[in-house]
């Protein structure tokens, strides 16, 4: 879960990191969910289940940098009373293949 860089600094007592929001692919190749169910654009996937998603890059092929996905975050502090409870920007995962 460090990979998503979750960090709540407005609220007190702080939020907890629930879920990554899936905002682009990978053009390569796919993102899966334990290795076979293809990761779709703004899926849900709970911070408990980030361990569960997996690349694998096509055969041969390799690059720095070689393929990228983005995402957003999104805490447990709802958002009632005119919160936010997902990050306003997107963040990148980038791969590299040696």
């Amino acid at each position: 879960m460090a990979d998503f860089g979750f960090a709540d600094l407005v609220d007190s007592p702080a939020n907890n990191f629930a879920d990554v929001i899936i905002t682009s692919l990978p053009t390569a190749s796919a993102l899966k969910m334990n290795g076979t169910n293809p990761v779709w654009v703004n899926q849900v996937i709970p911070a408990y289940a980030v361990a569960y998603m997996t690349y694998t890059p096509p055969a041969g092929q390799s690059g720095i940098p070689f393929d990228s996905f983005k995402f957003k975050v999104r805490d447990n502090g709802g958002t009632e009373n005119g919160g936010t409870d997902t990050s306003p920007s997107e963040y990148t995962v980038t791969f590299w293949v040696v």
